[in-house]
């Protein structure tokens, strides 16, 4: 009976893979790419949207996992609430988007354009780079505007 559970174990292991990765759910990855402006809570785990055009789209709770977002137009776009640990945004147009409560952990966001970016609240860590100069910092464990008061 070992024999059986072990097999049956070692079966479904090599099958579905033992590093638990998920790829995005491929119909709501082409809605986006054809110009659809809402994927609320869609699974867009390690999908490929470098250099896509998603101005405007509404990406509520999301899942951007690991994700290429690389160069892509994202100005306008609310991420409220959704997962970007890992994801790569280096030279994305964030410029506009919201990013209010979502995860933002190992997120390099120092080439991104991020003009009225409003990062505020976003869940990070010490592998999240914000912007030079944008005034944010990783606070404990959220983006929080820092305010320096210098005296002459």
């Amino acid at each position: 009976m070992k024999h059986a559970t072990l097999l049956a174990t070692t079966c479904i292991l090599v099958g579905f893979g033992s590093g638990g990765t998920f790829a995005a759910d491929n119909s709501k990855l082409q809605a986006l790419k054809d110009g659809s402006k809402s994927c609320r809570w869609c699974d867009l785990s390690e999908a490929k949207l470098s250099k896509a055009k998603l101005y405007g789209v509404d990406l509520k709770g999301a899942d951007f996992t690991h994700a290429d977002l690389s160069g892509a137009d994202l100005r306008n776009a609310d991420f409220t609430g959704a997962d970007l640990t890992g994801a790569n945004v280096s030279e994305a147009d964030l410029s506009g988007a919201t990013f209010v409560g979502a995860e933002i952990n190992l997120v390099d966001f120092s080439k991104a354009l991020v003009k009225n970016t409003n990062l505020e609240t976003a869940t990070c860590d010490w592998t999240t780079t914000l912007p030079k100069g944008s005034g944010l910092e990783c606070v404990g464990v959220t983006v929080e505007r820092i305010r320096l008061f210098l005296s002459n």
